[in-house]
C-alpha cells in the first residue's frame, strides 16, 4: 500500500482561510507570506483547534501559526514524509 490518505477528502490547505484563521493569524499569515512562507497545510483534530503549520519558500523549515497568533519556528509537530 502506498501513502495512506488520512484526510478523508479534505484537502491540506483549505480554499477558505477565514474559515480556519482568526484576525490574529490571518494578520501573521500575511506578514509570514511578504517574508517567503506559505500555507503548508492545516491539521483539524477533532474537538480541538486546528494547527497551521506554514513552510518557507526553501522547503526546509516548517513553523506553525498559534491560535493568539504567534508564529513558533521551533513547533514539537510530528511530520510524515
Amino acid at each position: 500500500m502506498t501513502g495512506l490518505e488520512r484526510r478523508h477528502g479534505k484537502p491540506a490547505v483549505p480554499p477558505d482561510l477565514k474559515d480556519i484563521l482568526n484576525q490574529e493569524q490571518m494578520r501573521t499569515y500575511h506578514t509570514m507570506q511578504g517574508c517567503g512562507w506559505r500555507m503548508y497545510f492545516v491539521r483539524r483534530p477533532l474537538f480541538q483547534e486546528p494547527t497551521v503549520a506554514l513552510i518557507n519558500n526553501e522547503g526546509t523549515r516548517v513553523g506553525v501559526l498559534e491560535q493568539e497568533g504567534h508564529f513558533d519556528m521551533e513547533p514539537l509537530l510530528e511530520l510524515r514524509n
